[in-house]
């Protein structure tokens, strides 16, 4: 796909504007495609009121994960997905453009000439992979998420404009090289993340992962207790079994000097 001027205009938008310009288009745009009122996302947007509503109903629906994933489909959880773009995600994506004391040469500049092919895993509403097609204008860029959902309706309507090659249900499906697979707040969001990066790693063998993982924390989606190998674990085990796992894998964690160590960055030795 040939950006055109305006899409790499907007994906470098996404990095640099101010987050109140990105957000007004956000509401904008997405109550355009899934015809929600404007007026009422603004307004739940205010504060963490629904976020948090949404959170209990998640928790209380569990152990039963087919009722606690009917939060994913409620009308306005488009609040939440803002929400983790603009406090966690952007400031990750940020972070690696920018030198840190460990480095005076930023993630993207070091790595520029090798990424060809980007995967956004759990992109929400595609936000995330638009800003890596700034980044990395010469990378195809294909991301993940839920079918038959608002994200995904939304995705599909702003592709084109947002410069992502493929939105696909499963790694599997993406047809082309990757070289880095970006996942933030996403492995969480499994119940078995072992397993579920094992298969990542099975189907698109990246050289890089930018991953930053909240096990330890309560929100929409995480669960309290996973499962590794068929048994469970308690969410507070969950980062150091994941960090063995990308070595055992053949993966070193690069020193970055990020704030709060996030995003990790993982390279294939």
């Amino acid at each position: 796909m040939s950006k055109s001027v305006s899409t790499l205009a907007f994906q470098k938008a996404l990095l640099h504007a101010p987050i109140k310009t990105i957000r007004e288009w956000f509401v904008d745009a997405w109550t355009s495609v899934n015809n929600t009122s404007a007026g009422q996302v603004r307004q739940l947007l205010k504060n963490d009121d629904y976020a948090e509503l949404l959170t209990d109903r998640w928790y209380a629906a569990l152990p039963d994960i087919e009722r606690a994933y009917k939060v994913y489909n409620d009308r306005y959880y488009c609040v939440d997905i803002w929400m983790c773009f603009a406090r966690y995600s952007r400031t990750y994506l940020r972070a690696l453009t920018r030198p840190t004391k460990t480095n005076s040469t930023p993630f993207v500049e070091m790595v520029a000439d090798e990424i060809r092919g980007v995967a956004d895993v759990g992109c929400g509403p595609g936000l995330t992979s638009a800003t890596l097609g700034g980044m990395f204008p010469d990378a195809k860029i294909s991301c993940t998420n839920l079918k038959n959902t608002d994200q995904w309706n939304f995705i599909t309507r702003m592709s084109e404009f947002f410069g992502i090659e493929n939105l696909k249900p499963s790694v599997h499906e993406i047809n082309h090289p990757v070289d880095l697979v970006f996942a933030s707040e996403y492995f969480e969001h499994h119940i078995a993340p072992i397993e579920h990066v094992r298969e990542i790693i099975d189907a698109v063998s990246p050289r890089y992962f930018v991953i930053a993982n909240a096990f330890n924390t309560r929100s929409i989606g995480h669960f309290i207790t996973y499962t590794v190998d068929g048994e469970p674990v308690d969410q507070s085990k969950m980062s150091r079994l994941f960090g063995r796992t990308m070595r055992d894998a053949g993966y070193q964690q690069v020193k970055m000097g990020h704030f709060n160590n996030k995003p990790h960055v993982w390279k294939r030795q």
